[in-house]
């Protein structure tokens, strides 16, 4: 058995976990993996983008709104090129995205 050590003093990595990552004619998906702390900073995506959230819970900043917390089960779906970050502020947060190319010119 290891001795027990302290914590370390530095917080953990900035960049969630990115995982089972899929991608075929339809568009792309992968898994986002936070441990408490870590957040994906505001970014934009060229494709309609769906968010499952799996397990956890977090915050979602869209651009323009207020913060607001997500968890296990919500779905949110967001126009392409809207500002948006995510974080795991208090536990972990696992989500799943869906990126999809614009269907047609009004996208």
């Amino acid at each position: 058995m290891l001795p027990y050590g302290a914590p370390p003093l530095t917080p953990p990595d900035s960049r969630p976990e990115v995982s089972d990552v899929r991608e075929d004619a339809t568009g792309k998906s992968f898994t986002i993996r936070f441990t408490p702390g870590q957040r994906l900073p505001e970014h934009r995506n060229s494709e309609r983008i769906a968010i499952i959230v799996v397990n956890g819970s977090g915050v979602l900043t869209v651009e323009g709104e207020a913060p607001r917390p997500v968890r296990a089960g919500d779905v949110i779906q967001l126009d392409p090129r809207v500002g948006h970050a995510v974080g795991a502020p208090e536990e972990a947060l696992e989500l799943r995205v869906v990126l999809r190319p614009p269907c047609c010119g009004s996208c």
